[in-house]
C-alpha cells in the first residue's frame, strides 16, 4: 500500500483523477468511479464519511496479504486531500446484490459462488478477523464473466483484540441470534450470514426479510423451530416468545400465536443441496455451526 505525502498530493487530485459516477454511499463512506491519469486505469475511490470505520477497514485491508486470490478486495493506496481520507481501491464488476436481482442461479452456480465467499472466511479467520457484514452489497464479482468473487466492506470487521460494539454490526437480515441476544460471539455469526446469502441466490429472497428484531427473532424461529430448552432458559430476555420453556409447542408474541413451520418451510424448499448447506449454516448454537474451514460444501 502506499502512502501518498498529503501536500505534494494536494497540487495534483484534481489533475490525476476524472470522476465517472457515483457507486454508493453508507453511514461510513462514499464511493466513485474514477478515471486514474497517472496510472492510466478505472479505479474505485473512497470518501471517509466515518472516521472511526474507515480507519478501521484501512487496519485490516492493510494487515492482510494475498487478498484477492483468498477472495478479498484488494486495496491499492490511502492518502489524506483537503482535510479528508481516501481509499483507492480495485475497480470491480456488479455486486452479488444486482446479480440476484438480474440473474437466477443454478444449484452448481450457487455451489461456486459459496465455495468462494467461503474461501474469504477461512482467510479472515486465519488472520483473526471476523467481517460483520456478510451480505450480497458486500460481495462483488471480479470481472464481467460474473464467476469470480472478493468480499468487500471491512468498516465495521473485528478483530479478537478490539473493543466492539454489538448493536453495530449485521445487517439485519443476516443477523445471527447471538447478536440478537447480545451475548458472546466469534465468527461463526459470518456462517450464520452465510447460510441466509446461500438461501438468496438460489432464491432470489431473503430468508429472513424482517427489519424489526422481534420480527426476526420469531421468525427465525418459524422456520428453523425452536431452540434446545438449555438455549432457550440462558436468556430470561426471550421466555415470553414460547407457552412454555422447558418444550414449547407454539410461539407467542402481541397476543398472537404462531405455530412452528419448519415442516412447511422443508415441503416448499426442495432442493436439497442447498437447504441442507443453509440449515448447515443456521443453527441456533454457534457451537454447532461449522467454521469456514470445516463448511463442507
Amino acid at each position: 500500500m502506499n502512502i501518498i505525502d498529503t501536500e505534494t498530493y494536494n497540487n495534483n487530485f484534481l489533475k490525476r483523477f476524472t470522476f465517472n459516477k457515483k457507486l454508493g454511499s453508507g453511514s461510513y463512506s462514499t464511493v466513485y468511479s474514477v478515471y486514474d491519469k497517472l496510472n492510466s486505469r478505472t479505479v474505485a475511490l473512497k470518501i471517509n464519511n466515518n472516521n472511526k470505520c474507515f480507519k478501521n477497514e484501512i487496519n485490516i485491508l492493510s494487515k492482510l496479504r494475498s487478498k484477492e486470490k483468498n477472495n478479498i478486495i484488494k486495496l491499492l493506496e490511502t492518502f489524506y486531500y483537503d482535510n479528508k481520507e481516501y481509499t483507492i481501491l480495485k475497480m470491480y464488476n456488479i455486486s452479488l446484490k444486482e446479480y440476484i436481482k438480474n440473474y437466477s442461479s443454478s444449484v452448481n452456480e450457487t455451489i461456486n459462488i459459496t465455495r468462494q465467499i467461503n474461501k474469504g472466511l477461512i482467510y479472515l479467520k486465519k488472520n483473526n478477523i471476523i467481517h460483520c457484514d456478510i451480505k450480497p452489497d458486500n460481495i462483488l464479482f471480479k470481472n464481467s464473466k460474473l464467476n469470480e468473487i472478493v468480499i468487500i466492506d471491512f468498516g465495521i470487521s473485528l478483530t479478537k483484540t478490539k473493543n466492539y460494539n454489538i448493536n453495530t454490526i449485521q445487517t439485519i437480515y443476516y443477523r445471527a441470534p447471538e447478536i440478537l441476544l447480545n451475548t458472546k460471539f466469534d465468527s461463526n455469526i459470518d456462517m450464520w450470514s452465510l447460510g441466509c446469502v446461500i438461501y438468496e441466490i438460489f432464491y432470489r429472497v431473503p430468508l429472513f426479510p424482517y427489519k424489526k428484531t422481534d420480527e426476526l427473532f420469531l421468525n427465525q424461529n418459524i422456520i428453523l423451530d425452536c431452540p434446545s430448552s438449555n438455549f432457550i432458559k440462558k436468556y430470561p430476555s426471550i421466555h415470553s416468545f414460547y407457552d412454555n420453556i422447558n418444550s414449547p409447542s407454539y410461539l407467542l408474541h402481541k397476543g398472537l400465536m404462531y405455530a412452528f413451520k419448519h415442516y412447511k418451510f422443508l415441503e416448499l424448499h426442495t432442493e436439497k443441496r442447498i437447504i441442507d448447506l443453509v440449515l448447515t449454516c443456521c443453527k441456533w448454537d454457534p457451537l454447532e455451526r461449522p467454521y469456514p474451514e470445516e463448511f463442507i460444501i
